[in-house]
């Protein structure tokens, strides 16, 4: 079965797409080899024959796609195909396969979103108002493989998107306001997705853990400020080397080995750890 992973933000812009598209790209397939590149390009978009390890990344955020135009790629086949086959009916194979196109050689495929946000909300919004039951089933047909969903800033429809996947990874920046803004959502979006754990990116006042542990969170993972490895992962190319953990690339890695221990193995998930009693200092004092 494919595994769906939803990558959203509470507010503002921190990163959420930058961050599905590392997790769609870089997430290993089952041998914890490079995918063997199923899909292939038709007249009708890119389809796969069962869906076996393929990394797709499915772009449902309501302001508009970034993906295309940062590959330099169509916005077709993409998320309106995928919306309109949805509004006839149509369950024919893998349905999201169908409607991609390949991001990197070999492996991840990408169903952008258009630049429109008109054209992307209503794309997005008709997916969620079928029930997921076309993603549900395409899911299901899959026997491996892993779909990531950048569904941008959580409003009730993106909400949705969170409660049908099979985790939430949250992304938000370092700063006192953003952390607080996550701190009031919180109960709510534990409550909708099955299991969430949050992106820290940039510079941050507090420890991860105690970030954690003021959320109930078991996982809250740093991206490090880092433009020169965002640059060469939007365009596509390899980032480059450098030494020591302290890298996006290095946190990228631990962010997926950790969201794939939950989704993959979910007899093995931890039970949350009891929420802390309310702090007396960091960003909660600020509110």
């Amino acid at each position: 079965m494919r595994r769906m992973v939803v990558v959203a933000s509470v507010k503002g812009a921190p990163g959420a797409t930058t961050t599905a598209l590392a997790l769609a790209t870089q997430w290993p397939t089952v041998d914890g080899e490079a995918p063997t590149g199923r899909g292939r390009s038709t007249s009708t978009g890119t389809s796969a024959s069962d869906g076996a390890g393929v990394r797709l990344l499915l772009e449902a955020d309501p302001s508009g796609g970034d993906v295309a135009a940062w590959r330099g790629l169509s916005q077709s086949p993409g998320l309106l195909d995928l919306a309109a086959a949805v509004r006839h009916g149509s369950d024919s194979g893998d349905l999201i396969a169908r409607w991609a196109q390949p991001l990197t050689k070999p492996g991840a495929l990408l169903v952008p979103a258009p630049a429109s946000a008109a054209q992307a909300r209503a794309g997005s919004e008709l997916l969620a108002r079928n029930s997921f039951a076309a993603v549900r089933g395409a899911n299901e047909a899959a026997s491996s493989g892993v779909l990531v969903v950048d569904v941008g800033r959580l409003g009730p429809v993106e909400t949705s998107w969170a409660g049908a996947a099979d985790a939430l990874v949250l992304v938000c920046k370092g700063g006192v306001d953003a952390l607080a803004h996550v701190a009031a959502a919180i109960e709510d979006l534990k409550a909708a997705a099955s299991w969430m754990c949050l992106a820290v990116v940039g510079p941050c006042p507090y420890p991860m853990a105690e970030i954690a542990r003021n959320l109930g969170l078991d996982r809250v993972q740093h991206l490090p400020w880092d433009p020169d490895a965002v640059d060469a992962l939007r365009r596509g190319a390899p980032p480059r080397r450098r030494r020591g953990r302290h890298t996006l690339p290095a946190a990228m890695e631990d962010l997926i080995r950790e969201v794939r221990r939950h989704v993959e193995l979910p007899a093995a998930r931890p039970a949350a750890p009891p929420s802390a009693e309310s702090p007396t200092h960091g960003w909660e004092s600020h509110r």
